[in-house]
This record gives C-alpha cells, sequence and structure tokens, in this order.
C-alpha cells in the first residue's frame, strides 16, 4: 500500500488496505473487513464504492486496523472528517491542516 499521505480520501486507504490483505489471504472477505472496523457488513460494500461514510464510532478501529500512529493517524481522521464536512469553508481548513500534516511528512523524507 501507497504512503498514507498519498491519498485526499480515506475511502481508498480503505480500499487499498482491503485489496493488499485479500491479496494475502485470498479468503479475507467485507465482512472480515467490516467486522475489524465494527461496521455491519451490509454497509461495507457502500463505504468502498464511496457512497457512505465511516461511522465516528468506527474510526478508531480504523485507525488500528490500519497500524497508524501519531501523524499519519491524525492526517487520516483530517481526511474522514474532509469528507465528511458539508460545509466549504470548514472543508477547506480541514484540508489545510492534513496538507500541512503532509508537508511536514515530505520535509522530514527530504
Amino acid at each position: 500500500m501507497r504512503s498514507i499521505f498519498d491519498y485526499l480520501d480515506y475511502r481508498d486507504v480503505l480500499k487499498d488496505a482491503f485489496e493488499d490483505r485479500k491479496a494475502q489471504d485470498p479468503d479475507y472477505t467485507y465482512r472480515q473487513l467490516a467486522q475489524a472496523l465494527g461496521m455491519h457488513p451490509s454497509n461495507m460494500h457502500h463505504l468502498l464504492q464511496k457512497k457512505r461514510h465511516l461511522p465516528a464510532r468506527c474510526q478508531a478501529n480504523a485507525v488500528e486496523f490500519l497500524a497508524l500512529k501519531d501523524r499519519t493517524a491524525a492526517y487520516f481522521l483530517l481526511l474522514v472528517s474532509y469528507a465528511r464536512e458539508r460545509a466549504a469553508r470548514n472543508r477547506r481548513e480541514i484540508l489545510e491542516k492534513a496538507m500541512a500534516l503532509r508537508d511536514v511528512h515530505r520535509f522530514e523524507l527530504g
């Protein structure tokens, strides 16, 4: 999977993580992913098709499933907030915070 900072939609992160897991274990299913995230299995497909959002109660589970820590976890959660936010001004502010984290990451890599 690519770096978390290469993504602008959290659902793409989850989809790629699912596909990576599926490549390692061909028996891995949407149902198992839904269970890991704490979601109802019927919503998993809609989430990955970008028709629904990750429920707030499942965000910590997603961070754990993706094994994100510190800045990567903060970036992921900002992407979730960005996707869920409806007000243009708030979306812009959230995106600016996410881009600042991404820029710090790229600066550290050199």
